[in-house]
C-alpha cells in the first residue's frame, strides 16, 4: 500500500475519482422573449371633488359602547368585593 502524505489545504488524492457528468440542458428558458410584454393600464383615479366615503365604523358609538362595558365590569367587580 502506498504511503499518502497529507498536505494542508489539498486533497490526499490528486486524481479524480469520477469523471463529472454534464447533462445537456435546453436553452429555451434562457432565451430573450421575442415580443415585448405590455403592462396593464393604470386604473383611473377618482376626481378630487368626489364626496368623502363614510367610515364603516362609527368611532363615537364604539367609544360609548366600550366605556359602558368597562363601567359595567368595574361596577360588577366592586359589588363582588363588597365595595358598592
Amino acid at each position: 500500500m502506498p504511503r499518502v502524505e497529507l498536505a494542508l489545504g489539498r486533497p490526499a488524492r490528486q486524481e479524480l475519482r469520477h469523471a463529472p457528468h454534464v447533462a445537456p440542458v435546453a436553452t429555451v428558458y434562457r432565451q430573450q422573449p421575442s415580443s415585448q410584454v405590455t403592462t396593464p393600464a393604470r386604473p383611473s383615479t377618482p376626481s378630487l371633488d368626489a364626496p368623502a366615503a363614510h367610515p364603516t365604523i362609527d368611532i363615537d358609538h364604539l367609544d360609548r359602547e366600550l366605556w359602558r362595558r368597562f363601567e359595567k365590569r368595574a361596577r360588577t367587580e366592586r359589588e363582588r368585593r363588597g365595595r358598592a
